[in-house]
């Protein structure tokens, strides 16, 4: 999944699925996570033996990647 905002800095992206990290993004809405979402996919990714990663978008934007193994399945 792949989208066209502003990214996410190296520095968070190190920790984007760290539990209760929300960084210092602000979303247009206002309204701010609790940091468990991403927390969250990562644990039921790796539950059905996946892994889960995010990398730039280059120009802009966060492209985040899950690899699941569909053979195993």
């Amino acid at each position: 999944m792949a989208d066209q905002g502003p990214g996410i800095p190296a520095a968070l992206r190190a920790h984007i699925f760290d539990e209760f990290g929300t960084g210092k993004i602000h979303s247009t809405d206002s309204r701010r996570g609790l940091g468990i979402g991403l927390t969250l996919c990562r644990a039921i990714v790796e539950a059905h033996g996946g892994k889960i990663s995010v990398h730039d978008n280059a120009p802009q934007g966060t492209v985040f990647e899950i690899i699941l193994d569909l053979e195993g399945a």
